[in-house]
């Protein structure tokens, strides 16, 4: 009599591909490398000299290299291609796009590109509920790019004690720098002739009533944004788990945002993940990318900065908001940046960012320069903590969070949350 087989659990199907994608990865490098070797690198004879094996050994550590590099290239050229489809619109884009096309083309042909898709399936899932970027394929598909109300500020709430800084600045105070804190980069004065402005959409919807959740009915809370979500998103779901009485899920997706909509479409993503998950809660951190010229509707560029840029810039945050209109959403400002003219365009955003967030009812702008930035507005690496010892608080890149500015800032966030919904720390 046969038996019904049993059903294998999910997390060993998951470890069994994974593995078996490794090794189609090994399998290629493998048999590439001495293909490679052979027909790019022709023999030549070592040159006459005390210590000719010397010579030999680097020239074939050089042909190492250069095989390893052509592997490369292969199994990463559909990735390659829509790193560059992401990039700031110039002739470099246009020169690089032109080069990994038919690349790409041909890998994708061969199914080469197969073992990293395998990977990127399995270690980065798609969005909850997000629906495909309009005109790009479903993913798998090799033939086309996977990529598919007054603001609140940081004095609206008390940060955390224990994970927190020293002291919570009031509304016109901000956070002294230690003494032991380097000297930064000052920041730039912002190239904007106007402030932007918003006004009120005709057919907003008015702002939710928040409700008191409970552990039997927890609060529906959606986090989302680019790479700045990668590890300050973590420390938001940490942060609302911890309440017990709250259910985030959290999804975030690298070198994206408003300004490449060809690249992927937040908006639309946003829709379908509504509908799908209907969150209470919406917890926004974008603009990471956005310091870049803009593309309207007709192909003309818009340079970034002028008044036409704001305008259209606005309209995209909009719309953002839009979609999640009838939700409480947190829009998490940019914190300075160590480049000067990289917080002066930041500056720039984060003015878009207010405004929008002041005329769509249910949305609070959350700033961030208050608890980053010194007496000035500048850049800090290093701020006192609650117990008085100095802590990093941004990356090495001068850009992210690290896990303790990260924490900072999910502890004002999820402090917030608690006071408009009436929940009770823990």
């Amino acid at each position: 009599m046969r038996t019904a087989a049993r059903p294998v659990p999910a997390r060993r199907v998951a470890q069994r591909r994974i593995r078996n994608t490794a090794a189609a990865f090994a399998l290629v490098a493998l048999a590439l490398i001495p293909v490679l070797l052979r027909t790019v690198v022709r023999p030549v004879p070592p040159p006459a000299g005390p210590d000719p094996a010397r010579w030999v050994a680097k020239r074939r550590i050089r042909h190492a290299a250069m095989a390893f590099a052509l592997v490369a290239l292969v199994l990463n050229g559909q990735a390659l291609l829509d790193g560059t489809r992401a990039s700031t619109y110039g002739w470099a884009r246009d020169a690089n796009i032109a080069v990994l096309t038919p690349i790409a083309r041909v890998v994708s042909f061969l199914g080469l590109d197969r073992p990293r898709r395998e990977l990127n399936e399995a270690f980065h899932p798609a969005a909850p509920g997000a629906a495909p970027v309009a005109g790009q394929a479903p993913a798998g598909d090799p033939s086309v790019p996977a990529n598919p109300g007054s603001p609140t500020t940081i004095a609206a709430a008390a940060a955390d004690p224990g994970t927190g800084p020293a002291a919570v600045p009031g509304a016109a105070t901000t956070i002294p720098a230690a003494a032991t804190v380097p000297a930064e980069t000052p920041i730039a004065t912002v190239p904007v002739a106007a402030t932007p402005t918003a006004t009120v959409p005709a057919d907003a919807i008015p702002a939710p009533a928040p409700r008191i959740p409970s552990a039997a009915d927890k609060l529906r809370v959606l986090i989302v944004g680019d790479s700045f979500m990668e590890s300050l998103g973590a420390s938001i779901e940490r942060a609302l788990l911890d309440t017990g009485v709250a259910a985030p899920i959290r999804y975030y997706k690298p070198a994206t945002g408003l300004s490449r909509p060809d690249v992927y479409d937040w908006p639309l993503a946003m829709t379908q993940s509504a509908a799908d998950l209907d969150p209470e809660v919406v917890i926004v951190m974008l603009g990471g990318n956005d310091a870049q010229n803009l593309v309207d509707a007709s192909g003309a560029p818009i340079e970034f900065g002028t008044d036409p840029w704001i305008a259209e810039y606005a309209a995209r945050v909009g719309a953002m908001l839009a979609v999640l209109a009838g939700r409480s959403v947190y829009w998490i400002g940019l914190p300075p940046m160590r480049s000067g003219t990289f917080s002066a365009r930041v500056q720039v955003l984060d003015r878009v960012y207010e405004a929008e967030a002041a005329v769509h009812p249910g949305a609070h702008y959350v700033s961030t320069w208050e608890m980053f930035g010194d007496a000035n507005g500048g850049y800090q690496t290093y701020l006192p903590g609650a117990g008085g010892d100095t802590e990093r608080v941004r990356a090495e890149d001068g850009v992210h969070f690290s896990r303790a500015g990260a924490d900072w800032l999910s502890a004002l966030i999820v402090a917030l949350i608690q006071a408009d919904f009436g929940v009770v720390a823990p």
